[in-house]
Order: structure tokens, then C-alpha cells, then sequence
């Protein structure tokens, strides 16, 4: 039974009796007889054929469900019954409700009448009972009997319905109607904080207007303001809010959470996305903040343990995804000790293949390269609809706890706004290193946000990781060699009697030389790199089951150069007219990089310190790197600490720290 909005209908109750109507298993039924105290003659209302039953059976059936109480064929009780329970009722609808059932009982029992004369006298008694000032007149109380009977005796008969009084239709016409709804749309589209004024405005020039097309006798009258908040009032929230904020707004703040996507083991559903760190790093060597790097995870949806992670300062990127990809699915190694008084007690039990990975719709996400490592591992791509983080929730909560529960908890947090800083400088107190953050991180992420107990499901995420893999154990592929080749960005290219230029870099090795004799010049091959050292690819040649590995011909160039590093390099020649495969003019242009990054990172602007840790190529899988102009052998940890301290270094804003003898402790 529903409750309209001008009247309501009576609530049917169920009982076993000639004559009672009912839906049996959604079949409309009547009981015509009653045979002694057990048996029951049913009809089926659509066909008109009998069937007998036992009470107990009905009984059976309307605990379990399959009965449902009609209206015995009558018409329904407008603006009487009230379907709600009882105790919504306000305090005064409820005082008057039982004064009414009151006087109804006091002149009222079963099917006798009363006199005119006689019911005046029942009512002032009833009146005198309860000291009742002003006791109602006969003919209310022969409405009040009439709707009691009429119901079968129920008191929601009697609960008086102000609420259901006056029209509830507007009274200016559709054309006007539809007038004052644009003028809304239109004044909200304009700007959220759409005042009335603004809507009178409108509504009176699109009035105006479409009165120059109608007769004298059909002229449209301006509305008071009045009427435009009784409009405004009757709108739905939803309806409100969409033409405030946007629909997608809308949706967000007025839904019902659902139940998550069921997970029922390890490795089922992994969600993965990004977020930018809040926290400030500095650099190993100068000290000086580099910005806030963005992080990246996968999330294993059944235990809530991170599968895998990545950190860098180029943003979101089809690298990163994939770097995140082969953190995931790698065993991991302990975290290196860049604290040595900081231990992390517990292993990081995670890695494998997983089922499903589950991904928003960011540009990172949609190329092939994801795609065509989840077709060769067996990894099912889900893309959640636009707009909507919900679809990958888990995720979005883990990322919220990492920066509140943990960044947030650091020297050098940004906080998530910037007008919670206070007088708070970030970058002034930034402490950690990449790789002291690394280390701290997976401190944290194994010996505290995996041994807490997690709400969603009952335990701490590091047992509940163990207690699947009691279920299932982990794959991995063939081996971390099949891993290195099948992971990464691809391209096709084409093979020439030199070997393949890719970004400029020339490849080439004998093994290219059997492809060239099979398939001839010009053949195309699919070629895997690794955006983080372009001194090898993995050259996949057609109808092969097996990849080449074919090295840089200029390989002392090319070994440990990140693409962007050689992006940089290549620009600087190409600014100059040269050409990028000169050895000589490599080198030079080494050195100017080398001298560039110098100064981005004694810069005063964070931006350009953060470029300069980009180049340099730090992430959280080489924490410590550096670009080096020369292939020559490494400075010792002496040299660049005193370089560091030199009379040339920065004295600026950040005053460069002393340091001695960096094993831990700083001064």
C-alpha cells in the first residue's frame, strides 16, 4: 500500500473469513467457505476454480511471505487512512486522535443506533470524562463513526489528515509554469548563488516577451515573489542541488551508499590509482625541498594490504601505472635501511598475478600498453564510470588514510588545504629524503597500518592477507626475465640493415640480422622499453614466441639514461642545430644538463627544484639517483657531501646543513 500525495488508502488486514480477498503467491484469491475450524475453500479470482486448504497451510504461508491482504474489491478510502506507523504522528495529531476514539467508543458499540436526543447526552458525558471545553457536535461524531465502520473498525480511521487540506496545484497555467522553471535553470546556470531578484529579472523579460506574441485577453501577469518560493519549495532537493552545482554534484550528495563489490580472496580485485603526496621531500645532496612527488598504488581489495606502490615526481603517467604493475605482482625485497635506527619488523608478504585490476577513466589508464600487459598475464582491466570513485572506493579510503593518518603526521606535510597551514611553512620543515621516506613508509605500511584492525573486515589487513593465502597462493610468471620483457611502454618500428631508432637512440645487435634475412627490410617489430633505462629493448619480432634483447649501440650513453633525461638531452642539441647521435656533442650537451640541473636545484622557485629531481630521474625505485655528465666513475660520498658544503652552494632561504659524516644523524 502507497501513500499518495492527495489521499491515502486503507490499510487491509488479514484474517480468515467468508469472503476475505487476497494475493497467494501473487494470485488473486477469496475464501468463499470455511468447513469447520480447519478447512478453507479458496477461489482463484482470474480462472474461478476452487481448491480446499487447511488453515494451518494459510497460516504457513503468510509467516513465509506469500500472502498479501487486498481491499476485498472496494473502492479505496480517500484522505482518511494513514499508512505511516503511528508513532510519526506529531503530538497533536496523536492528542486528537485518541480524543476522537474517545467519543467514538462512548457512543459507539457494535451496530446499535442512537437517538439524536440520546447521542447529545453520550457526547457531553464522553466531554465530562476527559474535561473537554468544546466537545465536538453530532454530525462530526457520526462522520467520525461512519469512516470506523467503514475501515473494519481500524483506528488510523480516525487520525485527522490537515495535512491533506487545500489544493495542491498551482494555479497560473502551464505556459507560466514553464516560464518560471526556465528562469530558474537559467539564473542557476548563470551562478550558484542565483538570488530571487535575479529570477524575478529573467522571469519578467521572458514574460514580457512572449506576451508580444499573444492578444490583449491572454496576456500573462508577473507573479509575485511569493509564488516564486512556493515554486522553489515545491522543487526537488535533488533537482535544487543539480541546478546549483551540476548534476554529477548532485548524484554525489544525494545517494545511497550501497554495498561494496563482494571479494571472496586475494588477488580477485585490485584497485589502483594515484594521488599527490602531502608531504615535502628534499634532496639527498643539497637539502633543499623538491616539492610534493605523486604517489601510486595498488590495492588488494579482500585484505586491504597494499600490493604495490610507486613514487616519482613526474605525475600520473602510463609508466607509473606500469612501474606500480611490476611493484605488485614482484615478491618484495626489505626495505633498505636509509634510517638505521628505524627497523621494520615484519615482511611484506604481497606480490602475484592478480584477477582484476580496476582503474578510473585518467589517460594513464586507457592506452594499449596497460592493455596489452593485462592480455598477456591474464588480467582483467575494469574502468569505472566517469566521475564516480565509488566504483573503486577501497582505493580512495586507503589514499586518504596515507595522507592523513601518516603524510600528515611528518615535518614537511602540506596538509590537505592550504589554509589549515596556519603560519606552518612546509618546505622549511622538511626533513625526509626520498629514500628516508621509502624506508619510513614501509614502516608504517607493515608494522602499523597492517597490524591495526580494519573495520570493513574485522581484523588487521596483514592476517587477513595470510588467512588467503591459506586459500590461495600467489603466480608469478615464468621468471622476473619474462616479467622485465613483457612490462613495459611499446612501440612498433621498423627494422632497417642499421637496426631500429627509437626516440633517437640506435639499437642494433647480430641476432637483428636473422629477422632481417626472414622478413626483409623494412619489417615491423613491436619494441618494449623501460621509460627508466634506455640502455636495452625487448624487440618482439613477428610470429615469435620469444623477444630479443637488443642493446643501445652508443650503450655507455644510453645504459641507466631515463627517456626523459634523453628527451632533455636531445632538446638542447636540437635548440643549437646539432645533431644528437655527435658523441662529442652528446657530451657537451651531458655537461649542460649536468650544470642545468645545478641550477634548478639551488633555485629559490619549488617548481624548478622539481624538475630537477625529475631529470635526475628519482622514484621510489632509484631513490638515490643522479644524473651524470660523464661516464666516468662516481664521486665518493666524501667528495659530494663537501660539494655540498662548498663556498658555491646556495645561501638562500633553506641554509644548507652541516654535515660531517652522514650516517643517520644530521646536525
Amino acid at each position: 500500500m502507497t501513500l499518495n500525495f492527495l489521499g491515502g488508502i486503507a490499510m487491509a488486514n488479514f484474517s480468515i473469513r467468508v469472503g476475505a480477498t487476497f494475493d497467494l503467491d501473487e494470485v488473486p484469491t477469496r475464501i468463499s467457505a470455511l468447513h469447520g475450524t480447519e478447512q478453507v475453500l479458496l477461489q482463484n479470482m482470474n480462472t474461478g476454480e476452487v481448491e480446499l486448504h487447511v488453515r494451518q497451510t494459510l497460516l504457513e504461508a503468510f509467516r513465509e511471505g506469500r500472502i498479501a491482504a487486498t481491499e476485498n474489491g472496494t473502492e479505496p478510502l480517500k484522505n482518511m487512512e494513514w499508512d505511516r506507523p503511528l508513532e510519526d504522528l506529531t503530538t497533536e495529531v496523536k492528542k486528537e486522535l485518541l480524543r476522537r476514539k474517545h467519543y467514538v467508543d462512548a457512543v459507539y458499540s457494535g451496530n446499535q443506533v442512537f437517538k439524536v436526543s440520546e447521542l447529545k447526552v453520550a457526547i457531553l458525558d464522553a466531554a465530562s470524562e476527559i474535561i473537554d471545553e468544546n466537545p465536538p457536535s453530532i454530525s462530526s461524531v457520526r462522520r467520525w463513526i461512519s469512516r470506523y465502520r467503514a475501515s473494519g473498525n481500524s483506528i488510523r480511521s480516525l487520525i485527522p489528515r490537515k495535512d491533506q487540506r487545500g489544493s495542491r496545484k498551482f494555479k497560473q497555467s502551464p505556459k507560466m509554469l514553464e516560464l518560471i522553471r526556465d528562469s530558474i535553470e537559467e539564473a542557476y546556470q548563470r551562478t550558484p548563488a542565483a538570488t530571487i531578484k535575479t529570477m524575478e529579472t529573467l522571469l519578467a523579460a521572458k514574460i514580457s516577451r512572449a506576451n508580444s506574441f499573444l492578444d490583449e485577453t491572454e496576456q500573462l501577469k508577473i507573479p509575485s515573489r511569493r509564488t516564486l518560493f512556493r515554486f522553489l519549495h515545491r522543487v526537488e532537493v535533488h533537482d535544487r542541488v543539480r541546478m546549483r552545482e551540476g548534476k554529477v554534484t548532485a548524484d554525489r550528495k544525494l545517494r545511497v551508499t550501497r554495498a561494496v563489490t563482494p571479494v571472496k580472496d586475494i588477488l580477485e580485485r585490485i584497485e589502483m590509482d594515484h594521488t599527490p603526496l602531502d608531504l615535502f621531500l628534499i634532496d639527498d645532496r643539497t637539502w633543499l625541498p623538491l616539492g610534493r612527488p605523486t604517489l601510486t598504488v595498488a590495492l588488494d581489495c579482500y585484505s586491504r594490504m597494499i600490493l604495490g606502490y610507486y613514487l616519482s615526481y613526474g605525475g600520473t603517467s602510463a609508466a607509473a601505472v606500469l612501474a606500480t604493475l611490476r611493484h605488485a605482482i614482484l615478491p618484495k625485497e626489505s626495505a633498505v635501511p636509509a634510517i638505521p635506527s628505524l627497523s621494520v619488523k615484519n615482511t611484506w608478504p604481497c606480490y602475484g598475478l592478480m584477477d582484476c585490476l580496476v582503474l578510473d577513466n585518467g589517460l594513464e589508464f586507457l592506452g594499449t600498453d596497460l592493455e596489452r600487459v593485462a592480455l598477456d598475464f591474464g588480467i582483467s582491466l575494469q574502468l569505472c564510470p566517469t566521475r564516480v570513485p565509488q566504483f573503486k572506493g577501497r582505493v580512495e579510503r586507503v589514499l586518504k588514510t596515507i595522507n592523513y593518518s601518516f603524510a600528515h603526521q611528518l615535518p614537511g606535510t602540506s596538509m590537505a588545504r592550504m589554509e589549515k597551514r596556519g603560519d606552518y611553512d612546509p618546505q622549511k620543515h622538511a626533513l625526509l629524503t626520498l629514500s628516508e621516506f621509502k624506508h619510513v613508509f614501509e614502516k608504517w605500511l607493515l608494522d602499523d597500518y597492517g597490524q591495526t584492525i580494519h573495520r570493513g573486515i574485522g581484523t588487521t589487513p596483514y592476517a587477513k592477507w595470510l588467512e588467503g593465502m591459506r586459500r590461495r597462493q600467489p603466480m608469478l610468471p615464468p621468471s622476473n626475465a619474462v616479467l622485465r620483457k613483457r612490462i613495459g611502454k611499446s612501440l612498433d618500428r621498423s627494422l632497417r640493415h642499421d637496426g631500429l631508432s627509437l626516440f633517437g637512440i640506435r639499437y642494433s645487435c647480430d641476432l637483428l640480422t636473422t629477422v632481417l634475412r626472414l622478413h626483409g627490410r623494412g619489417v615491423r617489430v613491436r619494441v618494449v622499453y623501460d621509460p627508466e633505462d634506455m640502455g636495452a629493448v625487448e624487440v618482439w619480432p613477428p610470429h615469435e614466441s620469444e623477444s630479443i634483447t637488443v642493446p643501445a649501440v652508443d650503450v655507455e650513453y644510453a645504459r641507466g639514461l631515463t627517456l626523459f633525461q634523453h628527451q632533455c638531452l636531445t632538446e638542447i642539441l636540437h635548440e643549437k642545430g646539432q645533431s644528437a647521435e655527435n658523441p662529442l656533442e652528446l657530451m657537451k650537451a651531458r655537461i649542460e644538463l649536468a650544470e642545468s640541473i645545478e641550477d634548478l636545484m639551488k633555485s629559490r622557485k619549488q617548481r624548478n627544484r622539481k624538475l630537477a629531481a625529475r631529470i635526475n630521474g628519482k622514484t621510489s625505485s632509484h631513490p638515490g639517483r643522479e644524473f651524470e655528465p660523464a661516464k666516468t666513475s662516481p664521486k665518493n660520498s666524501s667528495e659530494r657531501f663537501s660539494q655540498a658544503v662548498s663556498d658555491d652552494a646556495p645561501q638562500g632561504k633553506y641554509t644548507l646543513i652541516q654535515v660531517t659524516e652522514r650516517n643517520g644523524s644530521s646536525q
